[in-house]
């Protein structure tokens, strides 16, 4: 149990461990690139830079509104009677979306698989997921048995988030105990940021990831997290 940490470490401690997500998303994307990808085109720098740029900030927005719930419970801990139940509470949200984004991306990983060499590349949809548990879905999409294969990125992605579950017991000691508004203020700023994914009227949309011929690039572009709830048409 973390009570030793104030709220502003807090805060920064659960920032640095969503980020450190980044890397296995980064590590998958690389994966299907090179060998989905580049084993059939060329090698575009614009195009290959331009693919990791959109990946991260839809990564960023996933990040984004998982952290809300640590912001709460960070402005929460503030009271003093309160703040080792915070701790513990966002420890074990912490620990449940790791299980939750690893679950995602082992099944994300031979869906996507089994698919891009038919030129039909996707993340998982809400209506593949509906299949996934045989439930009120017209094709049972799962019936082809994505799971036949154990691919070698899923236990690398693995080993990645098991990585990822020792941060959680790391400790800041910087900020102090007092409440400040303005760095209040910063930590809102940047959430808010990440989570909209874009300065300006509109957040980070679907349309934002198609920008490429091939669909496969598309699909990179996006973050299987952030399609959970679509529907795919």
């Amino acid at each position: 149990m973390q009570t030793k940490l104030n709220p502003a470490n807090f805060f920064l401690n659960s920032v640095f461990f969503f980020l450190l997500f980044l890397v296995p998303f980064f590590v998958v994307r690389l994966y299907f690139y090179f060998n989905y990808f580049f084993s059939a085109n060329e090698f575009a720098v614009l195009d290959f830079l331009q693919m990791l740029i959109w990946g991260i900030r839809f990564d960023l927005c996933v990040l984004g509104f998982l952290l809300i719930p640590i912001f709460l419970l960070y402005l929460v801990s503030y009271v003093q009677k309160l703040r080792a139940a915070c701790f513990i509470v966002g420890q074990i949200y912490k620990a449940l979306a790791l299980v939750a984004i690893f679950i995602v991306f082992h099944f994300n990983i031979p869906f996507l698989a089994k698919n891009a060499p038919f030129d039909i590349p996707y993340w998982m949809h809400w209506s593949d997921y509906r299949s996934l548990f045989f439930l009120d879905c017209r094709v049972c999409y799962w019936d082809l048995d994505y799971q036949s294969t154990l691919h070698p990125i899923q236990i690398v992605s693995g080993l990645m988030m098991l990585l990822i579950l020792f941060s959680l017991f790391s400790q800041w000691k910087y900020f102090s105990d007092t409440f400040n508004p303005k760095r209040e203020v910063l930590f809102f700023v940047l959430l808010a940021l990440m989570a909209r994914g874009k300065v300006g009227e509109h957040h980070l949309r679907y349309e934002d990831s198609v920008w490429h011929k091939n669909p496969l690039i598309n699909t990179l572009s996006n973050n299987p997290l952030w399609l959970i709830d679509k529907v795919r048409n």
